[in-house]
C-alpha cells in the first residue's frame, strides 16, 4: 500500500503509484469496472506464457440500465475508433489494461498530463519502441456503465480536448499516423486568417471561369459558398454551426432509441458531430504562434510542411516508396522565395494525370496567376509568380478527384497531389 496526499487528479494518481510500485506488472481499471474472481491469476500466467508482449487489454463485459447502454455495448464491439495499425496498438483501453513495469519505464510512464487520451498514448509509444501490444481473453472486467447520455458525451469532450493538447506538442506525422488524421485540427490556421478574403477571390475566380466554359458540376461553388460564410461572419460561425448539428443528432439519438438500427446511426453520428465540434473548439482556442513560411531556398518535401504552413491537406501517405499528401479542391501553402526567384514548381509527379486537364486555377497572394504564367512540365506544375516574393499563401484550386477513383470508402474531396516544391 502506498498513501499519496489528497486531492490529486486520479490520472495523476495512477501515474504516480505505476512510477513508485516494485511489482513485475502493472495493471489499471477503472472505478465502475469489477474485476472477475479469476482476473489476476488470468493475467500473471498470460504474461508468464508470452514474455515478448509489453501490454496487453482487458476484455470487457458491459453491463448498466442506462436508455442507451445497450448502444454503448455495440459500440464496444462494432465500432471502436481508430485507423489500420489499431490491432496492433490501441489495445490499452481505459476500462482496463496491464503493462510490464519495465515496458512502462522505457516508454516515460503514463502520461497523466494528458487525461483520458493517456492510455492510447501510451499504446502508441510502445508499439513505436518496437514493443508488442495485445488482448486478454480470458481476463474480464464488468463495466457498470452507470452514466447518463449527458455524462457520455462530455466524456467524449474531454477526451478529444485531451488528444488536441497533445497534438499541439507533437510531431503531426506521428499523430497522423496512429490517432488519424484530423481535419478540423490540422486545418487550424484557417481558423486564424489563413482562410482569408484572398482565398475566397481565387475560388471565385476558378468558379467564374468554370461556368463560362460550361463546367457547372465541379465549379467549386459549394467551397466558394463555405469560404465566403467563414470569410463574412467569422471563424467563430464555424464553431456555431458545428455545436448546432452536434446537438441535432443528440436529439436524434434520444428520440431514435427505441427503434435499434435508426438509433444506432444516430448514435454513431452523434459520436462524430461531437468530436468534430471539439477539434473546432480546441483549433479556435490554440494557435502555434507567428505563421513563418516556407523558406523555398531548396527543394521542400510535403513532409517537411508543417500544420500553419499549409492548409486544406490531408494525412501523409506514400506512393512508390516517396511521401505525398492529398490537397483539397483548394489547397494553400505559406511560401517566401529566396532573392532572384520568380518561380514556384510543384511537383505532382502525374499521379492523378497531367495537371493542367483538372487545374482551375493558381493565385499568389491577392492576384491571380495568369494561364500564360502556368505550364504543366512532365507531372510539374510551374507557377510563374509577379510581384513581392515576400510570404505570401500560394492557393491552388483544383477540380475534385471523380468519387469512382477515390474507392467506395473515401469521402474525401482530393484535388492535388503534393510531393515537393521549389523555386527557380
Amino acid at each position: 500500500m502506498i498513501k499519496y496526499p489528497r486531492g490529486l487528479d486520479p490520472q495523476n494518481l495512477v501515474a504516480l503509484a505505476s512510477r513508485d510500485t516494485e511489482a513485475e506488472l502493472v495493471l489499471v481499471t477503472e472505478h465502475h469496472c469489477a474485476a472477475d474472481p479469476n482476473l489476476v491469476q488470468q493475467v500473471i500466467e498470460y504474461f508468464d506464457r508470452n514474455p515478448g508482449i509489453a501490454g496487453a487489454g482487458l476484455s470487457v463485459r458491459n453491463v448498466g440500465a442506462a436508455r442507451l447502454a445497450p448502444m454503448e455495448r455495440r459500440w464496444f464491439t462494432e465500432h471502436a475508433p481508430g485507423n489500420s495499425l489499431d490491432s496492433q496498438w490501441n489495445l490499452l483501453k481505459t476500462y482496463g489494461y496491464v503493462v510490464r513495469s519495465s515496458a512502462l519505464r522505457a516508454a516515460g510512464g503514463i502520461p497523466h498530463e494528458f487525461g483520458l487520451f493517456n492510455n492510447t498514448l501510451l499504446g502508441a509509444r510502445l508499439h513505436q519502441m518496437g514493443l508488442r501490444v495485445a488482448t486478454i481473453p480470458d481476463a474480464v472486467v464488468t463495466h457498470h456503465n452507470s452514466e447518463d447520455y449527458a455524462d457520455h458525451q462530455r466524456r467524449i469532450h474531454t477526451h478529444i480536448c485531451d488528444e488536441c493538447r497533445y497534438r499541439l506538442l507533437s510531431d503531426a506525422t506521428f499523430c497522423d499516423a496512429y490517432f488519424g488524421h484530423a481535419p478540423e485540427w490540422s486545418d487550424r490556421a484557417g481558423y486564424h486568417g489563413a482562410l482569408d478574403c484572398s482565398a475566397v477571390l481565387a475560388l471565385a475566380r476558378a468558379s467564374a471561369v468554370d461556368l463560362a466554359h460550361g463546367y457547372v458540376r465541379d465549379s467549386g461553388l459549394a467551397e466558394l459558398a463555405t469560404g465566403l460564410a467563414w470569410a463574412l461572419f467569422g471563424s467563430r460561425s464555424r464553431l456555431t454551426v458545428a455545436k448546432w448539428v452536434n446537438a441535432w443528432t443528440e436529439l436524434r439519438t434520444y428520440v431514435l432509441a427505441q427503434f435499434p438500427e435508426a438509433g444506432w446511426r444516430a448514435y454513431i453520428r452523434s459520436w462524430e458531430t461531437r468530436i468534430r465540434a471539439t477539434r473546432i473548439e480546441m483549433a479556435l482556442a490554440h494557435r502555434d504562434g507567428p505563421s513563418d513560411p516556407v523558406m523555398l531556398t531548396h527543394l521542400r518535401g510535403i513532409e517537411e510542411i508543417l500544420e500553419h504552413q499549409r492548409l486544406g491537406f490531408h494525412a501523409l501517405e506514400s506512393w512508390n516508396g516517396e511521401a505525398f499528401r492529398w490537397g483539397a479542391p483548394l489547397a494553400r501553402l505559406r511560401v517566401s522565395l529566396p532573392p532572384g526567384a520568380g518561380e514556384i514548381v510543384l511537383d505532382t509527379r502525374e499521379l492523378r494525370g497531367p495537371v493542367d486537364r483538372y487545374l482551375r486555377g493558381v493565385s499568389w497572394g491577392t492576384r491571380a496567376v495568369p494561364r500564360r504564367d502556368i505550364r504543366a512540365i512532365r507531372g510539374e506544375l510551374h507557377c510563374r509568380l509577379r510581384g513581392p516574393s515576400g510570404p505570401r499563401w500560394l492557393t491552388v484550386v483544383t477540380r475534385p478527384l471523380p468519387p469512382a477513383l477515390n474507392g467506395p470508402r473515401d469521402s474525401r474531396r482530393l484535388g492535388i497531389p503534393l510531393f515537393a516544391l521549389r523555386s527557380r
